[in-house]
C-alpha cells in the first residue's frame, strides 16, 4: 500500500502536510508527492526538500512517480 497525492503543478506545504496527515492510520506505507517539484523557486524548494525528509515523502515527477507505483504494484 502506499499514499500518493498528485500535484500537476509544484507541490506546496500544504500539499506535504496533507499526504502525511492522510497516511496516519497507515504508518509503513510509501508517502509519494508527485508533481512539478524542480520548478520551484529556490527558497521553496529547500523548504519542501526539508519537510519532505522531515515527513518521509518522496517528491517525484510524475514519470518518476509512475515507476515508483508500478514497482510497489
Amino acid at each position: 500500500m502506499a499514499a500518493v497525492g498528485p500535484a500537476g503543478r509544484p507541490g506546496r506545504l500544504s500539499d506535504a502536510r496533507l499526504l502525511a496527515l492522510a497516511s496516519i492510520p497507515t504508518p509503513k506505507c510509501p508517502l509519494i508527492l508527485a508533481g512539478q517539484h524542480r520548478h520551484l523557486p529556490s527558497g521553496a524548494q529547500t523548504d519542501m526538500t526539508w519537510l519532505a525528509s522531515t515527513l518521509n515523502i518522496e517528491l517525484l515527477g510524475h514519470v518518476d512517480a509512475y515507476t515508483r507505483v508500478r514497482a510497489l504494484v
